[in-house]
């Protein structure tokens, strides 16, 4: 699809690139991390300062020009309920009909007492369901990194998950029910692997030219049949029984970004 335009403008900021000081993160103790630009937990050495510079653009146009994300989140009929699907996360979304996005002058201004301040947030319910069963979130939030060796780069990162399409799938109401989900961040301070009843697993990926780190999970309980793919951004499970109607199958993907460009 062509890229929405954005009205060009100028900002003073707070001298950071952004409408807020960018808060750092101590990563030396996280199981994986990574900037925008590439240089993670397992690179050697000390980054260039053409990484960190690479890294400071990116978390730039991820703030300033981010329009949507696009994914798949998913569930097949279930009981009284219809297929239900979202296909993208538009920045700024707060489950309104038809929403076309929050222009990037908009967030030259946002309230900085909300939870704008230092996140853009979006989330999406699949509303053919009427219901929150199938959902996708985001939060993005931009951050320094730091170890010993001082300033590492900028990545997309906050308290828990920051660039997160979270598509969390419950497929009918209950604690019980089949979950895919994949989540996109740059800082992972402890790794849990295959938690009962759940499958994790992590991965560094490139998608867009930038770096994150992903985490695939799904239930692995009762019936289920789960395929976790951190590598390749997916997530699936499917239970053969509990469903009046045969098995129902949830699916959690991420494909892509899209950028506003300027006139």
């Amino acid at each position: 699809m062509p890229a929405p335009i954005a009205t060009p403008f100028t900002a003073l900021g707070e001298g950071t690139g952004f409408p807020s000081c960018i808060n750092t993160v101590w990563v030396g103790w996280s199981d994986y991390w990574t900037t925008l630009s590439g240089f993670n937990k397992n690179s050697t050495g000390s980054p260039t300062q053409a990484s960190i510079d690479e890294s400071f653009r990116m978390a730039m146009n991820l703030y300033w020009n981010l329009h949507e994300f696009t994914l798949t989140c998913s569930h097949t009929p279930v009981f009284d309920q219809p297929a239900a699907s979202i296909d993208k996360l538009v920045v700024g979304d707060q489950n309104e009909v038809d929403f076309e996005g929050v222009q990037p002058v908009k967030r030259a201004c946002w309230d900085f007492s909300s939870q704008f301040s230092r996140y853009i947030y979006s989330w999406r319910s699949a509303v053919e369901a009427q219901s929150n069963w199938t959902r996708a979130n985001s939060r993005v939030g931009i951050f320094a990194y730091y170890d010993t060796r001082g300033l590492l780069g900028y990545a997309a990162n906050s308290s828990s998950v920051s660039l997160n399409v979270n598509a969390s799938l419950l497929a009918v109401r209950s604690s019980i029910s089949p979950l895919a989900g994949v989540n996109l961040t740059g800082n992972v301070r402890t790794a849990v692997i295959d938690p009962t009843p759940y499958l994790q697993n992590y991965a560094y990926v490139e998608l867009d030219g930038m770096h994150f780190v992903c985490q695939a999970y799904a239930s692995d309980g009762y019936d289920d049949s789960a395929t976790i793919d951190a590598a390749n951004l997916t997530a699936e499970c499917t239970r053969a029984t509990y469903n009046p109607a045969g098995s129902v199958t949830v699916e959690a993907s991420i494909t892509g970004f899209n950028f506003y460009a300027y006139s």
